[in-house]
Formats: C-alpha cells, structure tokens, sequence
C-alpha cells in the first residue's frame, strides 16, 4: 500500500504541479527517477550498493533547487528515502535561498521546505543559506512529528555513519550531493 501524498498528511489537498509536470517531461516522470536523479547528481550516501544510473539527458535542464522541490512535493507519496533526498539537494551547494522559496511557495511546499531549513539552521548554525532561505519563506507552523524522517535523518552524525565512509568530522554534517573528482 503506498503512503498517504505529504499533502494529506499535513491536512491539505493535492496540487496539479506545473513544476513536477515539466520534469515529466524532461524525463523524470515518476518518484523513482526523480531519486535516480538525485543520486545521479552526486547522493550517493542514499544509493544502493548495486545502484546504476539511469537518466535522460534532458534532465539536467532541471536546476537543483527545482528537483529539491519536486522531491519534497506535497502531492507525492510520504517516502522518507525520497524526503531525505530531497532534503540532501535542498542543501547543494549553490543553491539560491531566493529561487528556492520562490519555487517552494509556488508548489505549496513551502512547510515543508521550512521544516528541512529549520532542521539546517540548526545543524550548521553558522551556514547562512539556511537562515536566507528561512527568512524568504512565509512563517508555517511546524510539520507535525511523524509526517518526515527525523531531522537527525538529513545528518551524518559522527560514530553513526555507514561501513566504508572515512567522515572525520568533529560534529553533525549536513548530507550533500558529491559530485566524484572528474
């Protein structure tokens, strides 16, 4: 059974998304290819040991902060997999705080946008991109508890990481798309 849209468990309804129409069209019609593209673009922490990708090229016309918003869509199924991926290309680096709350207010993802902000500001409080983007989104209240992954969930937290990664960080790292060394 697949879970409820985000939409609906924040106590809205669905939003015909013009946004999510246009990656359709570039290609990233469904959930899986929206992630498969996030992972394509450098989340490989998410990816499964057997990950292959698998992309149209007209996909990259897609900028970041738009496939962030696609993933974290109010209208698509709560999968916490592709919560964190979006939450991950939330945070690339780059991104412009003003593009992004643009986007997120006119996809109606803006809590939930928020929610992830608030999680950033306070992991890397000295990261002023969180703090920009807080300030460009309208106030909303809090995502009740339950309806996304834990914040702790969008953070490599020291002496918790997974076989294989060599992370020596003093403290909790916002996790980002990494493109490998060309």
């Amino acid at each position: 059974m697949k879970p409820l849209p985000l939409a609906v468990r924040l106590g809205s309804g669905p939003h015909r998304s013009l946004l999510l129409h246009r990656a359709a069209g570039l290609g990233l019609a469904d959930e899986a290819a929206l992630e498969n593209e996030a992972l394509r673009r450098g989340c490989r922490h998410y990816a499964p040991p057997d990950w292959v990708p698998t992309t149209s090229p007209s996909a990259t016309k897609l900028r970041n902060e738009d496939l962030a918003v696609c993933l974290l869509h109010p209208s698509l199924p709560a999968e916490p997999q592709r919560i964190r991926l979006g939450a991950a290309m939330l945070g690339a680096a780059g991104n412009s705080a003003r593009h992004l709350a643009h986007r997120s207010v006119q996809e109606r993802a803006e809590r939930i946008v928020a929610e992830i902000a608030r999680a950033g500001r306070e992991y890397e409080p000295h990261n002023d991109f969180w703090r920009d983007l807080l300030s460009l989104l309208p106030d909303t209240a809090p995502v009740p508890a339950g309806v996304l992954p834990h914040r702790s969930r969008f953070v490599i937290l020291p002496g918790r990481q997974r076989p294989g990664n060599t992370v020596s960080q003093p403290g909790p790292q916002w996790i980002r798309p990494v493109l490998p060394a060309a």
